[in-house]
């Protein structure tokens, strides 16, 4: 029950932060799920993640740079296991073309058993299906049990 906290928290939260935007940006949010490697297990475990993300650079128009970056924060559950933490991540984002990026995220992470603040680093693919959901898939490594995962993101 005390891992729901986090999470309604975080839910009802992103209503509020999406109607106020940033600088005439608007936050995306998002969910996913994947696997987990987990040392006190012989197989996977399934992980659970909640991203709330915040652009720092509007969509590229014709003739600008291919970059963009952003700032995300989540949650993130696995299973049965205390491998459940909150993140905090820049992202750098190359725009291939109009329907593919490329993803870097690098940040930290608090939680349960591995200190305050562990390194989270994180290579993904974004496609941008029908404005304005997108899907990624995430390879994310962390300090104890490497995950990957796929996510659903809206940006209204």
């Amino acid at each position: 029950m005390k891992r729901m906290i986090p999470l309604a928290a975080m839910l009802l939260a992103v209503p509020v932060a999406w109607a106020q935007g940033h600088a005439g940006h608007n936050l995306y949010f998002g969910g996913g799920f994947g696997s987990a490697e987990v040392p006190q297990a012989e197989e996977t475990q399934a992980a659970l993640q909640l991203i709330v993300g915040l652009p720092l650079t509007p969509l590229p128009q014709a003739g600008a740079l291919p970059y963009g970056y952003s700032l995300e924060a989540g949650y993130v559950d696995v299973s049965d296991y205390p491998y459940d933490r909150y993140w905090g991540s820049a992202v750098v984002r190359r725009y291939l073309n109009s329907d593919i990026d490329l993803l870097l995220r690098l940040g930290t992470e608090a939680g349960n058993n591995e200190g305050f603040l562990t390194p989270l680093g994180a290579l993904g693919v974004e496609y941008k299906s029908d404005a304005p959901f997108r899907v990624r898939l995430e390879v994310i490594e962390r300090a104890d049990s490497p995950m990957t995962m796929i996510n659903f993101i809206y940006q209204p």
